[in-house]
């Protein structure tokens, strides 16, 4: 049997899936791992895709070692202890004997396989990246970071190729851990979404309806989201924030504004929940997201698909989401609700340019931002590796 695998075709090319939860539940890792599976399905022959790649054991003490220590142990930045568990995965792998193994965000078990296979390694940051950036990593003891650094280092170094989310990341690769620039690609990731077909907005007359989406409230801007309805309310503007993810709990005792609606987590594996998600999308003006720190932002690539404008930040690998003047606003990292405010009121100033940006969020959804785009490329890649031209 033969499948195309970016435009050559490729008799038999097996693959072998591995990430570090189970590629087929769309509530592991956002679901990025899941569509990402997914689409890459369709361009080889899968040999064999792992559900279950730790033990249970593993995880239970995996658990527990982190609670106990307050985030500051992770066994599975520990090479001996990630080789121990990784063992009946590794040999799964070897069993399936595949021309190429998916490891798709899993560096911990990613590294027990490179020296054997070719491993295309998928990813939004680097751990070195991830320092000093994402407050929960620097809790990390010094034996966690050391222990991390060389399996990093080892996947990175010893990967067929490695797939970022942005140029971000595929920069920090280059810098930090010295790969090859011809091994390392930035292939803009998808929406975690289904059968959303957006329509081109117009700026509405009356109210402004600004939708949040994320869980890590002090990270992700909640507090700034907040703010900036309050200050453009303060400024004669009706704005209303929908959010998506926590509950007014965030409020911290403080009355909750009568134009913030808290919806708490919302699933999208349930007719139910998705109609809500897809519904909150559509009734938005805007995709409020002043996020501190970011690797990609797959909540900016939904937005895309909605045809929502993003205001957010330009940090991390953002940027690679939402194209800044184009497809939505990107403010400094730490601009205050005010900024915001300013950005917001400038757009909305000009309903024409509101409503190109909004015909170009979904030309950016349809032409990059979707994960058979980025399976494609991937495949490209891989294919092009393979011929010996990388």
């Amino acid at each position: 049997m033969a499948r195309q695998l970016g435009g050559v075709n490729h008799t038999m090319l097996r693959a072998a899936f591995i990430g570090s939860g189970n590629l087929h539940d769309m509530t592991f890792a956002s679901g990025s791992p899941f569509f990402m599976r997914r689409a890459l399905e369709r361009r080889v022959e899968p040999a064999l895709v792992i559900d279950d790649p730790w033990p249970r054991w593993f995880l239970s003490a995996k658990s527990l070692a982190t609670t106990a220590t307050v985030g500051r142990f992770h066994a599975d930045w520990s090479p001996r202890l990630t080789a121990l568990a990784g063992a009946r995965t590794v040999a799964r792998v070897r069993a399936a004997r595949p021309d190429i193994v998916f490891a798709l965000m899993a560096s911990p078990l990613a590294h027990l396989l490179v020296d054997e296979f070719r491993v295309v390694h998928a990813s939004d940051t680097t751990l070195h990246a991830m320092f000093g950036y994402y407050n929960s990593f620097d809790k990390f003891s010094a034996s966690t970071r050391r222990g991390g650094e060389i399996i990093e280092a080892k996947v990175l170094r010893g990967a067929f190729l490695s797939v970022f989310a942005s140029d971000w990341a595929r920069q920090s690769a280059i810098r930090d851990y010295g790969v090859p620039p011809a091994v390392a690609h930035d292939i803009a990731w998808g929406a975690n979404v289904d059968n959303v077909r957006g329509a081109a907005r117009k700026l509405p007359a009356g109210e402004l309806r600004f939708l949040f989406n994320g869980v890590d409230w002090k990270r992700k801007g909640g507090a700034i989201a907040v703010s900036t309805i309050a200050e453009l309310t303060r400024r004669g503007i009706p704005a209303r924030l929908d959010v998506i993810g926590r509950t007014d709990a965030v409020m911290r005792g403080a009355p909750t504004p009568s134009n913030v609606t808290f919806h708490g987590f919302i699933g999208k594996t349930t007719e139910t929940g998705a109609s809500k998600f897809n519904r909150l999308y559509a009734d938005a003006t805007f995709f409020l997201l002043p996020t501190q720190a970011e690797c990609f932002g797959i909540s900016f690539a939904e937005a895309a698909h909605h045809g929502l404008p993003c205001i957010g930040t330009a940090t991390g690998g953002v940027p690679a989401a939402v194209r800044h003047g184009v497809t939505g606003l990107l403010l400094p990292p730490g601009a205050p609700a005010a900024a915001y405010a300013d950005a917001i009121m400038e757009l909305t100033s000009s309903p024409p340019a509101y409503e190109a940006m909004s015909r170009a969020a979904l030309a950016d959804a349809a032409a990059r931002l979707n994960w058979d785009t980025w399976a494609e490329k991937v495949a490209t890649a891989v294919s092009q590796r393979l011929s010996g031209g990388a």
